[in-house]
């Protein structure tokens, strides 16, 4: 789940992996796992989660 508005905060407690937008509001960054510049780097740390996972 990548996300940067209000909207989006109830999904992130729904999904193991939570990035919220470097961008987003501080309120919004408390809910995340981590915070990313961009959907890119999210996708990346995803793809290292299950490269380790193997």
């Amino acid at each position: 789940m990548i996300g940067d508005g209000h909207n989006d905060v109830p999904m992130f407690s729904c999904v193991e992996h939570s990035f919220v937008m470097e961008s987003a509001q501080e309120e919004v960054k408390r809910h995340g796992k981590r915070i990313v510049k961009s959907v890119a780097q999210a996708v990346q740390c995803v793809i290292q989660y299950n490269q380790n996972e193997e």
